[in-house]
């Protein structure tokens, strides 16, 4: 068992699985149908992470034959149908698992939020585009710029994938919601022009939403799924929103004057804070600032360093790497001095 447990810790769960059948034919023990059921488990919970859905679910239906007891395997399929947009699914199974693991309160109030998403989400109207499923108002035509997201979504996806070499052959959602029900669904700052969660979520006001604005809401939120997709849960909330805000300035320019104005004033945010400047509880200018930072420091590294550096380094902290140690390691230069060289470009 020894080749077995280590296939398991790198990952390779294919070799993981064949010694385990090898084990079978050579008469082991009882336990090996179960443990066989974890082994797919965590196949099939990669798979979903890496955007690869129909693998995911060959994987998980595998694990529930031979683990039907296990709740992480109801907790896992009903995390895959979730993002499928198949909420009915992902309330049973993730009703099951809770069966199984009563004390899993984290899981029973995500089944709260989705049961009050599927509420929701029932009255929208549906439609497919490519590898988009589109949710929006029924009113739909009647609704400024809405006639124009199918145009952005196919353009955010070739040129936002050229950058990053990948087109997901996944199903992505993309909901559009009034925004009284995105508020009351998702808790966000106010003024908030989208988020992406697993899914890419727009608010609607009464008027509807500019063509310019749709379109640049819809380049930032595709960018955050092509990390996730490609990089994983690991990339720093700054980097994330200086990626996202790379692609969004190619259709919107962005206004820097705070964050010359800041420099100027000696009032920047340390590299080290940003994160929770995002996605803190600031004040709205702070976070303004936080994201022109994000998005002036990821420009800085793409021009000194190109977009093969910027992807190395991703994959770095993709592997567990921290970010400091993978931009130190990959760039070469201490942090420190990376930051100041920043700082030093705002004053030219």
């Amino acid at each position: 068992m020894e080749l077995f447990r280590e296939s398991l810790e790198r990952g390779d769960y294919p070799s993981a699985l064949s010694y385990l059948d090898r084990a079978e034919r050579e008469g082991g023990g009882g336990d090996l149908e179960e443990l066989k059921g974890r082994v797919y488990l965590r196949w099939g919970v990669r798979l979903i992470r890496e955007g690869r859905f129909p693998e995911a679910g060959e994987a998980l239906r595998r694990a529930e034959r031979l683990a039907p007891e296990r709740p992480e395997v109801y907790r896992a399929l009903g995390e895959l149908m979730y993002l499928q947009q198949r909420l009915d699914r992902a309330v049973a199974y993730w009703e099951h698992s809770l069966e199984l693991a009563p004390g899993q309160e984290n899981l029973a109030g995500r089944l709260e939020e989705v049961r009050r998403e599927k509420e929701v989400e029932e009255r929208l109207e549906r439609s497919g585009l490519a590898n988009f499923q589109i949710l929006t108002p029924p009113e739909e035509e009647s609704v400024a710029g809405l006639d124009r997201i199918r145009d952005f979504l196919l353009e955010a996806a070739s040129e936002v994938g050229r950058d990053f070499h990948h087109y997901p052959s996944r199903t992505i959602v993309v909901i559009l919601y009034p925004r009284r029900e995105f508020e009351r669904l998702r808790t966000t700052p106010e003024g908030t022009g989208g988020i992406y969660d697993g899914k890419i979520r727009l608010p609607l006001d009464a008027g509807g939403i500019d063509p310019g604005e749709l379109r640049r809401i819809l380049w930032h939120e595709y960018t955050h799924a092509l990390v996730h997709d490609l990089y994983g849960n690991n990339v720093p909330l700054w980097l994330h929103e200086g990626l996202a805000q790379i692609q969004e300035e190619k259709v919107a320019p962005l206004d820097i004057g705070p964050l010359l104005a800041a420099a100027r004033a000696d009032e920047l945010i340390s590299w080290g804070e940003l994160d929770r400047n995002i996605g803190g509880r600031v004040s709205p200018l702070r976070r303004r600032l936080a994201y022109l930072q994000a998005y002036s420091l990821t420009d800085f590294l793409l021009f000194r360093y190109g977009w093969e550096g910027m992807k190395r380094a991703l994959e770095r902290i993709r592997e567990g790497e921290g970010w400091p140690v993978a931009l130190e390691d990959e760039f070469l230069r201490p942090l420190p001095e990376l930051e100041e060289e920043w700082r030093q470009s705002l004053e030219l």
